[in-house]
């Protein structure tokens, strides 16, 4: 990826910003996509976090040490965390079959019922795997947006997640997500 931002630097001062922000998008945004459900949840997204902002810096002729977050905003750009954020829940949509709801035993609303169950493990170590992590960040989103048609959840969530970029899956947790 060190490669795509000396790229960069060299292609934006030989182009404007949105033919630089185009060969971001064809080079570097496409492999930050590139089977992020499966690797989304290592320490190295936090590495590559960086690595796309060094981009953004060098795009848009910044100081290192300049904060992006409001160029995320203004470019509507995803960050890594937040674009794996927006492919682990479309994932569980899409594949729902794979996964087990949870099913009250009683005819009340409670608070979980439409959650998907976390698998049970004994270790620490075995929670920090794909599958734990994916059913945690869809279980973050609101109840009624789980019932949406897969277009207006997609469409609605993107939008969100543009608005909001995300740092680290603790920011994502933390926040009180309105995707109405």
């Amino acid at each position: 990826m060190a490669r795509y931002v000396y790229a960069l630097r060299t292609l934006s001062k030989l182009v404007n910003v949105s033919t630089a922000f185009t060969a971001y998008n064809a080079y570097i945004h496409s492999r930050l996509r590139y089977g992020i459900v499966i690797w989304g949840n290592s320490s190295d997204i936090l590495r590559l976090l960086l690595l796309q902002k060094r981009c953004i810096c060098e795009i848009l002729k910044l100081n290192k040490t300049q904060s992006c977050r409001a160029y995320f905003v203004e470019r509507s750009m995803l960050t890594v965390v937040s674009l794996y954020v927006y492919e682990a829940i479309m994932f569980i949509v899409n594949s729902r079959d794979l996964f087990v709801e949870t099913k009250p035993e009683h005819e009340h609303n409670a608070r979980a019922k439409n959650d998907i169950r976390l698998p049970r493990f004994n270790h620490t170590y075995l929670q920090n795997n794909s599958v734990y992590a994916l059913v945690k960040i869809y279980n973050h989103i609101p109840q009624e947006a789980r019932g949406w048609p897969q277009n207006k959840l997609r469409r609605r969530l993107n939008s969100y997640l543009r608005r909001t970029p995300y740092y680290t899956l603790q920011e994502y947790f933390v926040d009180n997500i309105c995707l109405g």
